[in-house]
């Protein structure tokens, strides 16, 4: 399995196999391959890189919630769904909703080409924002991570082929 780190002074880039992920380092990120953005108590979510590399091609997005309903940090909101699966969205940051992408929902193609910008996902205001935080990891941690998740992956497949 080919995996590549290269550290520029924003972003981390890695390549796995034949694709080029990016992480910008400004950034918190979940266990669940999402990247939280905080502006004060507003927090902005969304599918990172790998996320939106594994499903492919994103053909619809589907949240449970709509603007003014609560989150619960680890409670599945929603999901986005491919020709080859479906992931689920599940925030690390709790609170209210204050806006949905709605562009997302006519283009959800969005967070295949602008996952850290215009394919956002939806905005919080969060209840406990430093507590929830704090659960989540940086985006050094999360290559790493990555690296592991990708490893698995290459076993997974390989073992398939010795069938």
């Amino acid at each position: 399995m080919i995996f590549n780190v290269v550290e520029e002074e924003d972003k981390f880039k890695v390549t796995i196999e034949k694709f080029i992920l990016k992480f910008p380092k400004d950034l918190f990120y979940s266990k669940d391959d999402l990247w939280v953005s905080k502006d004060d108590e507003i927090v902005v979510i969304g599918a990172t890189d790998y996320f939106q590399t594994i499903l492919s091609d994103i053909l619809f997005l589907e949240l449970e919630k709509q603007v003014g309903d609560e989150v619960i940090p680890g409670e599945e909101i929603g999901s986005l769904e491919s020709v080859k699966t479906v992931l689920d969205i599940i925030p690390a940051v709790g609170g209210a909703i204050v806006a949905i992408n709605e562009k997302l929902e006519a283009s959800p193609e969005i967070v295949n080409k602008s996952a850290y910008k215009e394919g956002w996902i939806l905005k919080i205001k969060a209840n406990n924002l430093e507590s929830d935080l704090s659960n989540l990891i940086t985006a050094n941690e999360y290559v790493q991570l990555i690296r592991e998740k990708a490893e698995k992956h290459y076993e997974r497949k390989e073992r398939q082929k010795e069938i």
